[in-house]
């Protein structure tokens, strides 16, 4: 508990410099571009803590006005007391032109602890992607995002199960059948990918949204896993409502289907709209496993939440108390049910199907922090597969 409200306490005082303007650039008409320096942090099982300095560059809002910034550019460091690290940028312009949005993100980093926490699964990943929407009537938009992902994976045997029908490059196992104990497995991809998705956006507003649901459909092909690459389609339902003042219900629903292919990157993320989503386990997904901790060509994951206001002070912040559900329901391609295989050995490409795994079913609770309009720190404690992981996060889950 001492911990905990050591951690607590950082938030308090790190969170208030996003209100600070270090320097200010010459102001256009109407609404200036200021610049504020503002270090925060991150926990997860997977990386420990992580200490990330920030650089963002941006124009506020308007009162009234859907979205917190009407622009954006973010730079941010980090590394963590588990020796992941990352670099990255992002670019926001939800007003870039009338009916005209842009997201951009580059990052590149690495976490030695990917998937099952300390498994000692390694994952290097240097991706960029540009997502471009246009509102075509009312509430309903068209987004097209365009990726270059390149991921490269390193473990010991257990990544036969996590990608069964993924090649691997075994310098001191030249005989893949023979590597059952081999503790240098890898497997090096680069992956060009796309996706075009109708948007219905029916939210109060975007940032600490007290109503409405933002729903999302889409398509997506890529060139990962091989000359035959891979295509599928996604969907996704999120929902607002308030019953009482300070008190908010939540959930979302979503699913999504690859096609049978020997790419990792598409199953361990949703190419969502302007966030892609990692599943299945983390702060995104389900707070009571690991980042990345289940993969499969695909599945359902779906979560509830109840937010109740423990202080609300308007645009200058909030304290909210935080329960929730969270699961999923992956596909993953095993041998035939009725065989029990050796595990040690890779499984033919016939005898793969694809299966669809029970529910992975968590539940917790946690206290968000708002500073300002949009500023959000959230701390969460979930159970999950018999193990309580502790999720420090910026942002809301969805």
């Amino acid at each position: 508990m001492r911990r905990t409200a050591s951690l607590l306490l950082l938030v308090l005082v790190a969170l208030p410099l996003t209100a600070q303007d270090s320097t200010t650039a010459a102001p256009e008409p109407g609404v200036p571009w200021r610049t504020s320096y503002f270090p925060y942090f991150t926990v997860s099982p997977n990386d420990g803590l992580m200490g990330i300095a920030r650089v963002l560059v941006f124009r506020q809002g308007e009162y009234g006005d859907r979205v917190s910034l009407r622009d954006a550019v973010a730079f941010e460091g980090g590394y963590s007391t588990k020796d992941a690290w990352m670099l990255r940028g992002r670019v926001d312009m939800p007003m870039l032109a009338d009916g005209w949005r842009l997201a951009a993100h580059a990052s590149v980093g690495k976490q030695p602890n990917f998937g099952i926490p300390d498994a000692g699964t390694a994952r290097t990943r240097s991706e960029g992607w540009v997502d471009v929407t246009r509102r075509l009537k009312g509430p309903l938009q068209l987004a097209v995002r365009g990726a270059v992902d390149h991921q490269r994976v390193e473990g010991d045997a257990s990544l036969y199960s996590r990608y069964p029908a993924t090649p691997f490059a075994s310098p001191s196992c030249p005989i893949e059948m023979l590597c059952s104990s081999a503790s240098d497995l890898s497997i090096s991809q680069t992956d060009v990918n796309g996706r075009a998705a109708l948007v219905l956006d029916l939210r109060n507003r975007e940032f600490d949204t007290q109503s409405g649901a933002l729903i999302e459909a889409g398509f997506f092909a890529g060139s990962g896993g091989g000359e035959q690459g891979y295509h599928g389609a996604y969907g996704i339902a999120r929902g607002w409502f308030s019953p009482r003042r300070g008190t908010r219900l939540t959930a979302r629903v979503a699913a999504q289907g690859v096609s049978k292919t020997d790419a990792i990157g598409i199953r361990n993320e949703i190419p969502g709209w302007e966030r892609p989503i990692t599943i299945f386990g983390g702060p995104e997904s389900h707070r009571g496993l690991g980042i990345g901790e289940i993969s499969g060509r695909g599945g359902y994951l779906a979560s509830a939440e109840i937010r109740h206001d423990i202080l609300n002070v308007g645009e200058i912040g909030a304290i909210t108390a935080v329960a929730f559900v969270d699961a999923v329901k992956p596909y993953s391609e095993r041998g035939n049910p009725l065989v029990d295989p050796n595990p040690g050995y890779r499984l033919p490409s016939d005898a793969l199907v694809n299966v669809l795994q029970p529910w992975s079913v968590g539940g917790g609770g946690g206290v968000a922090i708002r500073v300002l309009r949009s500023a959000q720190l959230l701390v969460t404690a979930a159970r999950g597969a018999g193990v309580t992981h502790w999720y420090v996060s910026s942002g809301w889950s969805w």
